[in-house]
């Protein structure tokens, strides 16, 4: 049976990835992206496998980590991989898969062939570099002599290749030495065959363009899949959850973030649209709370609008807030020199009245809606910052963990805070989109009622999150959100990701 080996290991000292200046390091979640979609993509019998320092969370067969050269750093310590120890270690075929590796296709045709060795081709410009580490396939043993060289004189070899970098022969660590030692005549995976380093790809403005026939993408340097989702909408919902929700079950999802993604692909409600509509969404909470309760938590509604010419800015109240009914997070915040804010709403106005949204996160529910701008009532600031944004994520009807967005800045979204809490208000250490932590908040007196108008309003739904704003016994209400950051929760830690998609069950929804 052939074996599918990744490796994770931390950092310690010498030779530094460039991967990890961007990030801190490879995680569990790695190794359980690549797994899953391994799992999905190979129809060859397999094993998966990680030779790992730290077995916690990783959802796969783990092997102990050999302690060869790992002080030297770079991947020195994968040679051993080499070793005809393998056959022992591993088994007698395996093929190796960097972290930083996205699955998009079929692997079968890579894989499903009598070749001892097959290794990623090298496509920079040192003359002595033939390979790229990040994929090879190998009868155990076959090529014994890139570690058993290697072994006999550790430290000569790595000076030897680091004479050769600073000379720009090679680059890298371990795919430098198999270079070396193996010369340019072993047979390569080529683009051509869907094996594709990520800074080849063609590029659309600042995304980059996935070729149909692509199979895996390797993003070796700097890049990396979890960092690069956040620009590249094709490495977002393959690396995280295109692969994922390709399955048959919706109970075989293990995370929020798949589950919601499940949810934005696969289930259909008709009331969505008008609910995600800032103007409709007002029916609703009348329908679910009754019309004076709702009309106690609307913020007052000053001018609703086709076009900026509608809207009689000089004639409203201020402090207002101007913003389109069918986007997410866009506003102007109008209080003092009128003068000088109406060519900007004119500019935005006119741009956001011009702006489908939803397309680009596949999140269904705003593509029809109607553009309008409309003028809101401003809710008092808190200490100079916009009020705190309390946001509750309902799972089956019932509050799991409520979002606060704190010290907002007037302008923008950079500076915020963000804070967890249990329904019971315990701090959770957890953040997402590497917000920073906010200082603790007090209670809110109004909490209890809040959680009970979220409950009502997310009846329907298996999930939704409600947004409220807390002022002591006053609540306001500000949206409801099905797909919060297109379903790309990113908690820090994972886990916490896992702990709350254990809780969500397909149980009112229909697809």
């Amino acid at each position: 049976m052939l074996k599918v080996v990744c490796f994770k290991w931390k950092h310690t000292s010498g030779y530094k990835l460039a991967s990890l200046y961007n990030i801190e390091g490879y995680t569990a979640g790695h190794v359980n992206n690549l797994h899953k979609a391994v799992s999905l993509n190979l129809s060859i019998p397999h094993e998966f496998i990680c030779i790992t320092d730290d077995p916690t969370d990783i959802n796969c067969k783990t092997i102990p980590l050999w302690d060869k050269c790992r002080e030297y750093g770079g991947c020195y310590n994968r040679l051993y991989v080499f070793s005809k120890d393998m056959k022992d270690i591993i088994g007698d075929r395996f093929v190796c898969i960097d972290l930083d590796c996205v699955i998009t296709g079929n692997l079968d045709p890579l894989f499903d062939h009598d070749l001892d060795f097959v290794i990623n081709s090298y496509y920079g410009p040192q003359p002595k570099q033939y390979y790229n580490g990040g994929l090879f396939l190998m009868d155990a043993g076959v090529h014994d002599n890139v570690w058993t060289e290697f072994e006999k004189d550790i430290p000569g070899n790595i000076e030897l290749l680091e004479e050769e970098r600073k000379q720009g022969n090679l680059l890298g660590t371990d795919q430098a030495w198999i270079s070396h030692i193996l010369g340019p005549e072993k047979a390569v995976y080529e683009c051509e065959d869907g094996v594709i380093p990520y800074r080849l790809l063609k590029r659309r403005g600042k995304q980059s363009i996935l070729p149909d026939h692509a199979k895996m993408v390797f993003f070796a340097g700097n890049a990396d899949p979890s960092t690069v989702q956040f620009t590249d909408k094709w490495v977002r919902e393959y690396w995280r959850c295109n692969y994922i929700i390709k399955e048959n079950g919706f109970d075989q999802l293990e995370t929020l973030s798949q589950k919601v993604q499940w949810l934005k692909h696969f289930y259909y409600n008709p009331i969505m649209p008008d609910i995600v509509d800032k103007i409709k969404v007002n029916d609703y909470v009348i329908e679910k709370l009754g019309e004076e309760v709702a009309n106690s938590l609307f913020i007052p509604t000053l001018s609703v609008g086709n076009n900026v010419h509608e809207i009689p800015f000089e004639d409203i109240p201020q402090p207002y807030i101007v913003k389109p009914t069918h986007l997410s997070g866009a506003f102007i915040r109008v209080d003092g020199d009128l003068k000088k804010k109406l060519p900007f709403i004119k500019h935005y106005g006119h741009k956001w009245l011009n702006t489908t949204y939803g397309h680009k996160s596949n999140e269904w529910v705003y593509y029809n809606l109607k553009p309008q701008l409309m003028v809101q009532k401003h809710l008092p600031l808190n200490n100079g910052y916009l009020p705190e944004d309390y946001k509750l994520h309902m799972i089956n009807g019932k509050c799991e963990f409520i979002q606060i967005y704190s010290e907002r800045p007037l302008v923008g979204k950079g500076e915020a805070k963000q804070l967890n809490y249990t329904p019971d208000w315990e701090l959770i250490p957890v953040l997402n989109h590497k917000y920073e932590a906010g200082k603790p908040l007090p209670k809110p007196p109004a909490l209890n009622r809040a959680i009970e108008i979220a409950e009502k309003l997310a009846e329907p739904f298996d999930y939704v999150r409600v947004d409220l704003f807390l002022f002591d016994h006053q609540i306001y209400f500000g949206e409801l959100t099905f797909f919060p950051h297109g379903g790309h929760f990113n908690f820090t830690p994972e886990t916490f990701d896992y702990e709350m998609g254990s809780k969500l069950k397909l149980i009112k929804s229909v697809s």
